[in-house]
């Protein structure tokens, strides 16, 4: 299957408490059979060779902006992850 017939849809309608989520995309068939399996509001409704289609309720549809995130926040974000580092290397010892 070529890059751009491998599709991700999301459904769903004023009348509707239910979303539908159509895909061909393997990470998001992934992402959402994780999901499944930890919520039983979301289940697979079809399965093929190529593709697998999800419904779950239309309140877990989300839509957000991107983190941004600064110069200084970047350089505390490693100072951060650098002490964990450091911390998990002497609990080990």
């Amino acid at each position: 299957m070529y890059p751009e017939e491998r599709e991700t849809i999301i459904r769903f309608d004023d009348a509707s408490d239910t979303a539908t989520l159509y895909t061909c995309n393997r990470s998001w068939m992934t992402k959402m059979d994780r999901l499944a399996s930890k919520s039983l509001d979301i289940t697979m409704e079809k399965e093929d060779r190529w593709s697998k289609q999800y419904s779950f309720p239309k309140r877990m549809v989300k839509v957000i902006l991107p983190r941004v995130v600064t110069d200084e926040m970047k350089a505390k974000l490693a100072l951060q992850a650098r002490a964990m580092r450091d911390k998990r290397k002497e609990q080990k010892k």
